[in-house]
Order: structure tokens, then C-alpha cells, then sequence
């Protein structure tokens, strides 16, 4: 009733409110509860339903109407509520469709006098064949007959002349049995919508059927090629298959050969590493050893060098102005100049008298030729000829010629000692270098052996590499051959038994085939049939449904 009173609503503001023109329809089968004839019974009467409208719903139809009503001269509230409700009456009609059958129609009737002495009655008798006609024309104009549209006007007037035999049907049922069948418009629509409808489903589903069987029919001529394709494929695979297995095999034995090669290589390779490692061992301790001698004397020749730093030019000048040298200056000096050729120092005439020592020390940049002397390379007369003055230790050591010639005799004196100990150092490592030089000469032959063999090594492992990769190839392409191959015999197994087991099923399939193409050109008809049986049949006795439905099947129901 909520749904209702919401609907009521809505006709009163179009009704009254825009002054819209409203056609208010109600059918028998639409009153589920008899408060809504109540409500269409005051609608008739007074034109207003009691309650309708609560305070808040009331106060909008007053103000959306009250400039309509002032247009009128209406002001007051409540005459613009009666202003509303008089237009709302004046558009709205109110339509009732009701059926006369059974006792509901007189009892409204009664109930509900407004339902009579407010309304038009219409009574709407039979239709004529002509109506019937033209209503199935209608409704049949867009079903999809299949293969059937030249039928489509038979159909149309089966329909006219079924509804009317059931017409006929029902007058003898009163007259024999005096039991009332009442048969409307509405049957005849209700008819024709079932005949509609269930054509569609079953043309649906016998079409669905032939489809299954079509693609059954299908599936197994694609079956048949299917395993005409594998049995090619198969063929062609085969001679792959044992192709790659030889080569497998011819790979295997070759990579067997350039491993034992390559286990060689290796092993020579070893023996020359551990070979240089060892003599590279010894260079490196002769080596060691004779520069741990050499180390000792270093620092005594780096205090000489210190000692040199401090000898300036102007104590040079001292000792070259005078006319006798002490004798501390002249044994320095001599010592000094054995280890140099007058060839060598300019202005120098090679004698090691005073006034040869003068010469010497008059030779320009004399510190920075004794500083840069070559202590490594000292030549052995030189160290034989050096050999007087070192050992007269009482005379010729830095304190006494110090003291008996000048300061800078003492540097050059402590030079001297520090570079015959140091050649005298040299001399004796001289075997332990030569060894250490020869050691490092056979160590780069066996360095460069070993790169050559190394090289070759490389050269075998990549082959190897490149080998034993065409072998994983081939091993692949074998694996991939043997699991493809396996897979189509497997699939022509299984096709072969699944065409096998269906050739039977073939044959029936075709025979389905054959009958569901017959049920689809006689569907149109066969549902008809049923329909009609379906929809008039159901309030007869036996004998007259037999006798009805020997009608239906008769060449013309109507010549009947």
C-alpha cells in the first residue's frame, strides 16, 4: 500500500500541481489488497483520498499551487488546497479493467458504489476473427521462423481458427455438462506469447543438439587429418633423431681425445709453474741476500754524502791559495783523486804533487763530481791503488786530517773509507749478483716457456669449450627431438584410439544429424500443436480434449 500511496502522489502533483492531463489505469490482477479500491472509490467520488497527504506533503501541494490560485483570486491556504484537488479531479481519468467472471466483479460492485455510479461501464464481448487476425499478425510479425516464412500466414490463421474451435468447445461443455469455460482475449494472447516463446527455446535448443553433433563431425574429420599430419611429422623426426645421436656419439670420442690432450697440456703446465716458482724462490734469496749485504754498507756512504753537503766552495779556495799544502790536506787530496782520471776533470794534468792537488781542486764542480761518482762500478786498480792510503789508519782517518789539514779534508776523507768499504762489499756480493742475474735469466726463459705453453693450454681449453658446447648442443637438439617425438607418439596413440572408438559413434552421429534437420522443419508446427493444447486443454474432460485436440490435427479445423 506504501507503493501505492507513493504512486497516488505522484498523479496528484502532475494532475494538480503542473496541470498535466493523466490516464490513472488499474487492472483486476494488479488490487493485491482492497484498500486500493477504497482509495480509487473516494478518487471517484470526491476526488480526494483521505490522508494521503501528511502535513509536510500537504504544505508543498499549497505552495506549488498557490500561484496558479492567486491567477484565480484564491489566497486563502485552505481553498488553494481545494483549488488543487479541483484540478487534480479535472485531469485525472481513472481507467478500471476488471474481468466479469467469478463472484469478485458483483462484490466490488456492492462494496464499492462508485465503481458504478461514477464510471462508464464497457463491456468488451468475443473478438471477431478479423481482430484475432490482426492481433496474431502482429505478434507474430517478428518471430524468426526458420526456413518456415511462407508458413508464416498459415500459422496465423491456425491461430485464428484454433482459438475459435476452443470457443465452440466451450459452448458444448456448458451445454453437456453445464460447467462454465470461459475464453478470452487474454487467453488467446496468452496463447500466442507461449507459441512465441517456446518456438524460440526449442529452435535454440534443437539447434544447440545439431551443433554438438556438427562439431562431433568436425572434430573428427580433424582428428583423422590430425593423425595423418603426426604420422608425417613422425616420419620426418626419425631420421633427426638418429642423425643427432650419431653425431652425439662422434662428438663424445672427440671430446674424449682433446680432453686426454688437454689433461696433458695441463699437467705440463703445472710442472713449468712449479718449476719458475721454485727458481724465481732462488733468484729472489740470492737477490735478497746480496742487496742485505749491500744494505750494510749504504749508510756509511750516505753519511759520506751528508758530510760532503757541508763542504762549501769557500773552504776549497782555502786550501787551493796556498803555496805548501799541510800533509793532512795532500794525503786527502791524493786519496781523492785515485779515483779519478785527469781525462776526465779538465785543468787537472794528473799530477799528485801540492801543485797537482791544487789543479784537482781547482776543477769546476768538483763537489758535484765526487757526490755523483759511480760507488757501484769502482774499478778494481782503482781499489788496488786506494789500498795504501786506507790502510794507514794512524795518518789517514777524518779526525787527524782534520786536525792536520783543514775542515774540509775530513768529508773527503770519510768519502773515501765509505766508498772503499763499499766497493770492497760490492766485490764480495759480485758472485751472489752474477748468481742472482743468471738465476733471473733462467727464470725469464722458463717465464716465457711457460706463456707459450699456457697459450697453448688456452688454445686447447677453448677448443674444448667450443667442443664440449656443440656437444651440449647436440645432447639439446637430441633431448628436444626424443621429447617432441615422444609427445606426437603419444598423441597419435591416444588419436588414433579416440578415432577408433568413435567411428561407431560416428555413424549415429550422422543419423542425429539427419533427424534434428527433419524436427527443425516441422518444429514450427509441432510446437503449435503442443502450445495450443498446452493453453486451451487444461479445463476439458478427457473425451473433450481428445475429441479437441483430433481437431487440431484434422486438414482444417474450420471445414470441421
Amino acid at each position: 500500500m506504501a507503493d501505492f500511496h507513493e504512486s497516488l502522489l505522484e498523479l496528484y502533483r502532475l494532475a494538480g500541481v503542473k496541470c498535466q492531463p493523466v490516464v490513472f489505469i488499474l487492472s483486476d490482477d494488479q488490487i493485491i489488497h482492497e484498500g486500493m479500491l477504497e482509495d480509487v472509490n473516494n478518487i471517484l467520488n470526491s476526488g480526494e483520498v483521505p490522508s494521503l497527504f501528511p502535513p509536510d506533503e500537504r504544505d508543498k501541494m499549497i505552495n506549488s499551487s498557490a500561484e496558479a490560485a492567486r491567477e484565480k483570486g484564491i489566497t486563502h491556504r485552505d481553498e488553494i488546497y481545494n483549488y488543487f484537488i479541483a484540478r487534480a479531479r479535472d485531469n485525472m481519468h481513472v481507467v478500471l479493467c476488471m474481468s466479469p467472471i467469478g463472484d469478485a466483479f458483483r462484490t466490488r460492485c456492492r462494496q464499492f458504489p462508485s465503481l458504478t455510479n461514477c464510471c462508464s461501464i464497457d463491456w468488451f464481448d468475443e473478438w471477431p476473427a478479423e481482430a484475432l487476425h490482426g492481433v496474431a499478425n502482429r505478434l507474430l510479425s517478428g518471430m524468426t521462423l526458420e526456413n518456415h516464412d511462407e508458413d508464416r500466414e498459415k500459422i496465423i490463421s491456425l491461430c485464428v481458427d484454433v482459438h475459435t474451435c476452443v470457443e465452440q468447445f466451450s459452448e458444448e461443455f456448458w451445454n453437456q455438462l453445464r460447467r462454465r469455460y470461459y475464453i478470452t482475449p487474454t487467453s488467446y494472447l496468452e496463447f500466442l506469447n507461449l507459441f512465441v516463446a517456446t518456438l524460440e527455446e526449442k529452435t535454440i535448443e534443437q539447434k544447440e543438439y545439431l551443433s554438438r553433433f556438427v562439431n562431433g563431425r568436425e572434430k573428427m574429420k580433424e582428428t583423422d587429418s590430425m593423425i595423418a599430419v603426426m604420422k608425417k611429422d613422425i616420419e620426418e623426426k626419425q631420421p633427426l633423431l638418429e642423425k643427432a645421436s650419431k653425431q652425439a656419439v662422434e662428438v663424445v670420442a672427440d671430446l674424449k681425445v682433446r680432453r686426454e690432450k688437454a689433461s696433458v697440456v695441463q699437467q705440463d703446465v703445472a710442472g713449468q709453474q712449479a718449476e719458475a716458482s721454485q727458481q724465481q724462490k732462488h733468484a729472489s734469496g740470492i737477490a735478497s741476500q746480496a742487496e742485505s749485504r749491500l744494505a750494510e754498507a749504504k749508510p756509511v756512504i750516505e753519511e759520506a754524502q751528508k758530510a760532503l753537503d757541508t763542504v762549501k766552495a769557500e773552504h776549497i779556495n782555502e786550501l787551493k791559495v796556498l803555496n805548501n799544502g799541510p800533509k793532512g790536506a795532500v794525503l786527502t787530496c791524493q786519496a781523492v783523486m785515485t779515483f779519478f782520471d785527469p781525462k776526465d776533470m779538465p785543468g787537472w794534468s794528473g799530477a799528485s804533487d801540492w801543485k797537482g792537488c791544487r789543479e784537482f781542486l781547482a776543477v769546476k764542480g768538483l763537489l758535484n763530481i765526487i757526490k755523483n761518482y759511480d760507488v757501484d762500478n769502482v774499478k778494481p786498480t782503482v781499489i788496488t791503488r786506494i789500498q795504501k792510503y786506507v790502510l794507514d789508519t794512524e795518518n789517514f782517518n777524518p779526525d787527524e786530517v782534520r786536525k792536520r789539514g783543514s775542515e774540509v779534508c775530513g768529508p773527503l776523507c770519510s768519502w773515501v773509507l765509505a766508498v772503499d768499504k763499499y766497493a770492497a762489499l760490492t766485490k764480495e756480493v759480485a758472485p751472489l749478483k752474477a748468481a742472482a742475474a743468471e738465476a733471473s735469466a733462467t727464470l725469464a726463459a722458463t717465464t716465457e716457456k711457460l706463456t707459450t705453453a699456457k697459450a697453448s693450454l688456452k688454445e686447447v681449453e677453448d677448443e674444448l669449450a667450443h667442443l664440449q658446447k656443440n656437444y651440449d648442443d647436440t645432447m639439446s637438439r637430441k633431448e628436444l627431438l626424443e621429447k617432441e617425438l615422444a609427445v606426437c607418439t603419444t598423441r597419435l596413440k591416444n588419436a588414433v584410439q579416440l578415432s577408433e572408438s568413435l567411428k561407431n559413434e560416428g555413424g549415429r552421429w550422422e543419423e542425429n544429424i539427419i533427424l534434428i534437420n527433419k524436427k527443425l522443419e516441422t518444429l514450427p508446427i509441432n510446437v503449435f500443436l503442443s502450445c495450443a493444447t498446452m493453453a486451451y486443454c487444461g479445463a476439458f474432460t478427457p473425451s473433450f480434449r481428445n475429441n479437441l485436440c483430433l481437431l487440431y490435427t484434422s486438414p482444417s479445423p474450420r471445414d470441421s
